[in-house]
């Protein structure tokens, strides 16, 4: 008699966007096979990936702050026995949501360097992630972070490698392109054009390039916010005829197949899914030594306590030094790596060789059986417990004194906790008291910080500020709000 599938919940804000979103789509379809799989999305209007399994739209009224109560619900109407979620919110809603699920959470990026920073999320890995009964790590360098600077339980901690299609990438590469051939050498860079890709460092590093040479040309493929800036620095720079934009597209592949090299100059990452598929089309890369993942694909090495210097030629490409000297073009690490990878035919051969025997060991199958020891694994574990959202036995302040605030203060009432006041970054605009609570300046509270639990009564766009002034002024157990809907049910 065949066992009766368990149901499983993946959770995921979107199966449109980014590296994360589409594999959670494949490994809906991978795990459909041995489970009743449900995506819990919060945003179903567009879906570009493929996925298995019976979408859950856990945000039908666009309203972020009822999510958490929507997905709590979701589990619970679906009899969810194993919960994967990805980034920032859905993971730490997973881990709150927890009732009698297994809830496993996908850490996909190095979290230190984000800038802005992200306070709240940063915050919420500290208190949240060692009550999941898993974490999946996508590379050793986002796992040596998370034990290292959050102080996740490394027993808890699996490192599982991204899923990548290569069969469909190399059929997809033999597309034609529009880049016409002029015998110059492209070096390609595939990315959102944001302050984590960093393109500017490539910029000026390629301008070093041209220096020393004029039979290369870069080929940056992507949009974003930086897109103006970009196009300013090549003016500036006068490199104008070597450098080509072109606009984010569902196949790149064909770009990169005729590339000479593919270079990446992150701030950080996860594990890059452009160094996987170029490798897969057998495109030596240069890369910065970010944390989270170019050491590990390109060396083999996850040793992130020792920082490399300079440049150092690897197996499947070359790692450079991330260095804020070649930011603004001070030093040229990067450019002299470029240069190498050049200049040494033989080497770049030996890259591609190595590349494709790499390849031909990164299967699929394998990585859906790391996925499914995780959670055969837990079947064999106690749970973890599920922390108490609220601390009954200490008294609150709450951070925020509009609509929700006042939600914070009935849940609060409601679960007998006292609540000494509301806080505010300024009082103008805002009452003195609410229903005989008084609100006051974070600035001029009498409030002892260490003695109390802060609730954020606000809205998710205001958690970074919020939770850094917070800090800023001693206050270190800060809870997020479960805010709760009267008779909602989920469709």
């Amino acid at each position: 008699m065949l066992e009766e599938k368990e149901n499983l919940a993946i959770l995921v804000w979107s199966l449109w966007g980014g590296g994360a979103e589409r594999i959670a789509g494949l490994l809906s379809i991978y795990l459909s096979a041995y489970y009743h799989v449900y995506l819990f999305l919060a945003d179903t209007e567009y879906i570009i990936y493929d996925y298995e399994g019976e979408i859950v739209d856990v945000e039908p009224d666009g309203k972020t702050e009822y999510r958490e109560e929507n997905v709590a619900k979701a589990k619970e109407k679906y009899n969810i026995r194993y919960s994967i979620s990805f980034l920032d919110d859905m993971n730490y809603i997973n881990i709150r949501t927890k009732k009698d699920d297994y809830v496993i959470v996908s850490a996909r990026c190095s979290l230190s360097y984000f800038d802005p920073p992200q306070d709240s999320y940063m915050y919420a890995m500290k208190r949240y992630f060692n009550d999941a009964d898993a974490v999946v790590a996508v590379s050793e360098g986002v796992k040596y972070e998370m034990v290292q600077k959050f102080g996740v339980d490394a027993a808890k901690i699996v490192t599982i490698y991204n899923f990548i299609q290569q069969d469909i990438v190399q059929q997809a590469a033999q597309e034609s392109t529009d880049v016409q051939e002029d015998g110059r050498k492209r070096i390609v860079s595939i990315g959102r054009f944001d302050r984590q890709k960093n393109q500017i460092r490539l910029l000026r590093q390629f301008a070093g390039l041209r220096t020393l040479r004029d039979d290369v040309k870069l080929i940056l493929i992507g949009g974003g916010e930086e897109e103006a800036s970009i196009r300013e620095e090549i003016n500036r720079l006068g490199i104008d005829g070597d450098v080509e934009l072109i606009p984010y597209c569902k196949n790149p592949f064909p770009y990169l197949a005729k590339a000479y090299m593919y270079a990446m100059t992150s701030h950080y990452e996860g594990l890059p899914n452009a160094i996987l598929e170029a490798m897969c089309l057998r495109i030596p890369v240069v890369a910065v030594d970010c944390v989270g993942g170019p050491r590990e694909l390109l060396s083999g090495r996850s040793d992130y306590e020792n920082p490399i210097r300079g440049v150092l030629t690897c197996p499947r490409g070359i790692l450079v030094e991330d260095r804020e000297s070649d930011d603004d073009g001070s030093t040229f690490f990067f450019r002299d790596a470029m240069n190498y990878m050049l200049e040494h035919p033989d080497y770049h051969s030996k890259v591609q060789a190595d590349e494709h025997e790499y390849m031909q060991s990164y299967q699929n199958a394998h990585i859906l059986e790391k996925w499914k020891h995780v959670l055969e694994d837990l079947k064999r574990t106690p749970q973890t417990p599920a922390a108490p959202l609220i601390d009954s036995d200490k008294t609150a302040v709450i951070y925020g004194a509009g609509k929700l605030g006042r939600e914070a203060l009935k849940l609060c009432r409601q679960n007998q906790v006292e609540v000494l006041s509301f806080l505010v970054s300024n009082l103008s605009g805002n009452p003195s008291e609410i229903e005989g609570v008084p609100v006051c300046e974070i600035d001029n509270s009498r409030v002892t910080p260490e003695n109390v639990q802060v609730l954020l009564g606000l809205s998710k766009k205001f958690h970074d500020e919020a939770v850094r002034k917070l800090r800023n002024h001693g206050y270190s157990d800060i809870r997020f709000v479960q805010f709760k809907k009267e008779n909602e049910e989920i469709v």
